[in-house]
């Protein structure tokens, strides 16, 4: 199961499209360590799924590897209760991997001890300093960049994320060419993914001309970047876009298993999140919807709980792909125009996938390319997890598959 664990609903930015400006409460935290190890403990961590949707759970967790427990600490700005992940690090039993999102500003600062447990971090940067700065406020491209060049220096190899988020300020295309060329001190990449989320999750859209800026701009610029991963991975190279790579590896496996996505995020599915006051909802961007009960009192059958998919979501043939792209948004975006604008660059990117997949296939086979079956687990050459494979993410690291 996936734990989201806000440390703090605090934050030291105030970006412009931040939902927790909304719904920020700055609670003080009501529960201890024993507490979360209870409900982790009572948890019976092998997936939750369906049970309507007649899925084989043996087939769906070897899959996602939904047996393991994943910590992933969120915000608020996380890093601002490192005391809380340590102790969280030191004393809860039967985590298999600790991930933060983090706006970066606070990097330098995270002890070893801390650094060197966490597998994911994902950084909070929108691409170009032009359009981070906009949005998230004067030197915030700088900042964060010093902080995930800093992680570098200190020799953390751990998977680092550029988590962007898109609004109508952003040229996609340019943005993650941006984000791909970065580097550290030693002239290596410095981002080994890339993942995207549009400013799409409600009424009223804070857009200008959306639907224009999806035609003349997004979706294009999606045709470009997939132009750019094909041609990279018929040179056997795999270039770290993550919701390229994970709408492939669901396609992949879907021909095998038949298995609908789910929701990427696994929202409504088996993650919790748990917020300072205590509070257990199935999202972390959302505290006062999809209640699953108190940490002190959780839901019944905690992990067989089920948030589905309503309106134009629950009968789009997109579904069995997309998984409902947000739970939020299915239940807040109800302009109906805004709606079908959204679905369309859904549709684009799986048929962007689509399109491409009988050659991505045969790469495979000729072993142009890695594809692990599934439940395999292959290692680094360090003996870890290798997550820079076209199977990825290997587990929940909180990546956004569907933008």
């Amino acid at each position: 199961m996936d734990w989201h664990v806000v440390t703090t609903e605090t934050c030291n930015l105030h970006c412009t499209y931040c939902l927790n400006n909304d719904f920020r409460q700055n609670s003080k935290r009501t529960w201890e360590i024993p507490d979360f190890q209870q409900l982790v403990d009572n948890a019976q961590t092998k997936g939750q799924v369906d049970s309507r949707a007649n899925v084989d759970k043996n087939l769906i967790s070897n899959k996602y590897h939904l047996e393991d427990n994943c910590v992933l600490f969120y915000g608020g700005e996380p890093l601002l209760n490192m005391e809380l992940m340590q102790q969280m690090m030191d004393d809860v039993k039967g985590i298999d991997h600790w991930t933060v999102t983090t706006n970066g500003t606070l990097l330098e600062m995270i002890p070893e001890i801390v650094l060197n447990r966490l597998d994911t971090i994902l950084v909070s940067i929108d691409g170009r300093p032009e359009t981070t700065n906009k949005m998230r406020g004067e030197n915030t491209y700088q900042r964060a960049l010093t902080g995930a060049k800093s992680l570098r220096k200190r020799g953390w190899s751990g998977d680092l994320v550029a988590r962007m988020t898109v609004s109508q300020h952003s040229l996609i295309e340019e943005e993650i060419a941006h984000i791909l060329q970065l580097t550290d001190d030693k002239d290596e990449a410095l981002f080994d993914h890339v993942h995207w989320q549009l400013n799409a999750l409600w009424n009223p859209l804070p857009w200008d001309n959306f639907t224009d800026w999806v035609d003349e701009e997004y979706n294009i610029g999606v045709s470009n970047l997939f132009e750019l991963f094909m041609g990279e991975l018929r040179n056997g190279k795999i270039i770290g876009i993550a919701p390229f790579t994970g709408l492939i590896t669901h396609l992949l496996d879907y021909e095998v298993t038949s298995l609908p996505a789910g929701l990427h995020c696994r929202s409504g599915l088996d993650a919790v999140a748990v917020f300072p006051n205590g509070d257990l909802t199935s999202c972390p961007t959302a505290p006062d919807l999809f209640s699953l009960g108190t940490i002190k009192n959780p839901i019944d059958n905690l992990q067989n709980a089920y948030v589905g998919m309503e309106g134009n979501c629950a009968n789009c043939s997109a579904l069995v792909h997309c998984g409902g792209r947000c739970l939020v948004a299915n239940r807040f975006l109800q302009e109906e125009n805004d709606f079908s604008t959204v679905c369309t660059t859904i549709k684009h990117l799986i048929k962007c996938a689509q399109s491409n997949l009988p050659e991505i296939k045969k790469l495979i086979a000729e072993g142009v390319i890695e594809f692990p079956e599934i439940g395999a687990r292959p290692l680094d050459e360090d003996g870890n997890l290798d997550l820079y494979t076209l199977r990825y993410p290997m587990f929940n690291n909180s990546i956004e598959v569907i933008p």
